[in-house]
């Protein structure tokens, strides 16, 4: 007789098992502080960018022949 009834005990004791670990687990992370501040540009003002255009049919990269800073841009 005790046979009949030990595998509903223990699928019993699974569920209340399984809603326990799943409500006292359901704690929120608190967010990392970060190692170091972000860093800063050196100029007053400046323009950067970087990136990809999407077009139509295909990804094209964007570069420029010569390295340095832009000192003007005409709009």
């Amino acid at each position: 007789m005790f046979r009949k009834y030990l595998l509903p005990v223990i699928a019993f004791a699974g569920v209340v098992l399984a809603i326990f670990v799943a409500l006292h687990s359901n704690k929120t992370t608190p967010a990392a502080q970060p190692v170091s501040a972000a860093p800063q540009p050196p100029y007053e003002t400046f323009v950067a960018g970087s990136g990809i255009i999407e077009a139509n049919t295909e990804n094209i990269a964007i570069g420029t022949q010569l390295p340095g800073i832009v000192s003007k841009i005409y709009v």
